[in-house]
């Protein structure tokens, strides 16, 4: 089983992903990890609490 990805990985991932995909933003954060990895942007599903987490941080940071 591969290790679980880190918050910094979350982050970069989420922010090229919502480059392509902005509206995936408005889904539950669960199923945003689940698209990361289903899309190849993470070996692993991520915590749904990192995805909540880097979403916060891109937002702050005004936007992907």
């Amino acid at each position: 089983m591969s290790e679980a990805p880190s918050y910094e990985e979350v982050v970069h991932a989420l922010r090229v992903r919502l480059a392509g995909a902005p509206q995936l933003r408005d889904q539950p954060a669960r199923d945003i990890g689940h698209d990361l990895m289903a899309n190849g942007y993470l070996p692993t599903e991520p915590d749904p609490e990192l995805v909540r987490r880097a979403l916060e941080e891109i937002e702050e940071e005004g936007g992907a």
